[in-house]
C-alpha cells in the first residue's frame, strides 16, 4: 500500500472507516509496521498530525492500551510501542482491505460518464467484459442459468411491446450472462458499469438506443439460444456484433466516433 504522507489520501482513507477512531487505529498500526524499533507515543500523534488528523494526547494513549490488550503491540519499557506478529497479520489485511476498497472506488469513479464520449468509452470497456462473460456463460452456464437468460428475455420482449424504456431490462439480461459465466471478478466490474451506464441514460431523454429495443431482443435471443447451445464461438460472434451495433447508433446520434466499434477496428 502507498504512504500516507499526503492530507488528500488521509481524506480518502477515511471514506473508508465509520468513525474518526477507526481510522486512528489503522494508522497508527500501519506507522508501527513500518520499523523494527520501539515508537513512542508523541511520535506516533506528530505522524497523525503531519498526516491531516488531529488526535488528543490522551486518544492516543488510549488507543494505543487498546492495541495492547488486543495484542497487536506491545510496550517496550519507557522506549514506545512494538507491532507484534499479530499485529503484523490483522495491519496486513486491513492494508489488502483499504487498497481493495480504493481501487474500487476508483474504478466507481472512472465509471461515471459525463457526455456521449465517456459514454461510447463505457460501452467499449462492457463490450471487452461482456465477450469473455459470454464465452465463458456458453462454457458453464447451468440449466437454472440458462432459464433465467430466457425469462429476462421475455421480459425484454414484454417492455418493448408496451413501450417502456427497454434499456434497464436489456441490462439484466446482460447482467445473467455475467452470472452464468460464474467468475465473480467479471460480475462485480459489469455490474459496476451497468449501473453507471443506466444513471446517465436516464439523463438522456432522447437517447438512440431506446428506439432499438426489438432489434436488441433479437439479438439477446440470438446470443441465448448460443449459450444454450454451447457454442462458445458464436456467442461471442453474436455478442460483439450486438455491442457495435449499439456503439453504431450512439456514434450517429451524438456525433462522435469511437475506437471500439466495429468500423474502427
Amino acid at each position: 500500500m502507498k504512504g500516507l504522507s499526503k492530507k488528500t489520501t488521509i481524506l480518502e482513507e477515511y471514506d473508508f472507516f465509520s468513525t474518526k477512531g477507526e481510522l486512528t487505529e489503522f494508522l497508527l498500526l500501519k506507522k508501527l509496521s513500518e520499523t523494527n524499533e520501539p515508537v513512542g507515543s508523541w511520535v506516533l500523534k506528530t505522524m497523525l498530525e503531519v498526516n491531516g488528523l488531529e488526535v488528543s494526547t490522551a486518544t492516543v494513549g488510549r488507543i494505543l492500551k487498546t492495541l495492547d490488550a488486543k495484542k497487536y503491540s506491545k510496550l517496550v519499557e519507557n522506549q514506545g510501542r512494538l507491532l507484534t506478529a499479530k499485529g503484523q497479520t490483522y495491519i496486513s489485511h486491513l492494508s489488502d482491505e483499504v487498497e481493495r476498497m480504493r481501487l474500487q472506488q476508483n474504478l466507481m469513479e472512472a465509471s461515471k460518464p459525463g457526455d456521449f464520449g465517456e459514454l461510447l468509452d463505457l460501452i467499449i470497456a462492457r463490450k471487452t467484459i461482456e465477450c469473455e462473460t459470454v464465452r465463458l456463460a456458453a462454457l458453464r452456464a447451468t440449466v437454472d442459468h440458462i432459464e433465467d437468460l430466457y425469462h429476462s428475455l421475455e421480459d425484454h420482449d414484454h417492455d418493448v411491446s408496451c413501450k417502456k424504456d427497454p434499456n434497464p431490462v436489456a441490462c439484466i439480461f446482460h447482467e445473467k450472462i455475467a452470472e452464468a459465466s460464474q467468475n465473480r471478478f467479471l460480475i462485480a466490474t459489469l455490474n459496476i458499469l451497468i449501473y453507471e451506464e443506466l444513471k446517465l441514460e436516464s439523463k438522456i431523454s432522447d437517447l438512440i438506443t431506446r428506439e432499438k429495443g426489438a432489434e436488441y431482443v433479437q439479438h439477446h435471443r440470438l446470443i441465448a439460444d448460443a449459450i444454450r447451445d454451447r457454442n462458445a464461438d458464436l456467442a461471442v460472434r453474436y455478442m460483439q456484433e450486438h455491442m457495435d451495433a449499439m456503439l453504431s447508433a450512439i456514434e450517429e446520434q451524438s456525433g462522435v466516433v469511437s475506437y471500439g466499434s466495429k468500423k474502427q477496428t
